[in-house]
């Protein structure tokens, strides 16, 4: 059940990720050769009642299109937390910004920039 629980805890905080409108990614899931604006987010398993630091990359995005992102993802992560059903009977995930909510990680290019977003997720099955 908690293995099931994480697995679709994924699924959920990869859907979080694409209601922003660009494609998405787990990490190491990216195709060879794409260079479209992007997302690229982590998500490791754990055990439940755990929280874990995560990340995702805005990747490829013009500096001003990112700062609008990530604009709309403080939204969508507030203060507080964000709560994310996993299913009928298999629990919440709860995102929370990190202490480092935005950062950006490379790039000097304005064609190149890539900002990441830190956040913790606890899966509560």
């Amino acid at each position: 059940m908690v293995n099931e629980s994480y697995a679709k805890a994924a699924e959920v905080i990869e859907g979080f990720w694409g209601r922003f409108g660009v494609p998405v990614f787990r990490e190491g899931s990216v195709p060879r050769g794409f260079e479209r604006p992007c997302i690229v987010f982590s998500h490791a398993m754990g055990s439940c009642f755990a929280e874990m630091n995560e990340s995702a990359a805005l990747v490829n995005f013009a500096e001003s299109e990112a700062n609008r992102l990530i604009g709309r993802i403080a939204a969508a992560i507030p203060e507080e937390g964000k709560i994310l059903p996993i299913g009928l009977n298999d629990g919440v995930a709860w995102l929370n910004r990190a202490t480092t909510f935005v950062k950006r990680r490379r790039g000097t290019d304005n064609l190149a920039v890539v900002y990441e977003v830190g956040y913790t997720v606890g899966v509560y099955c």
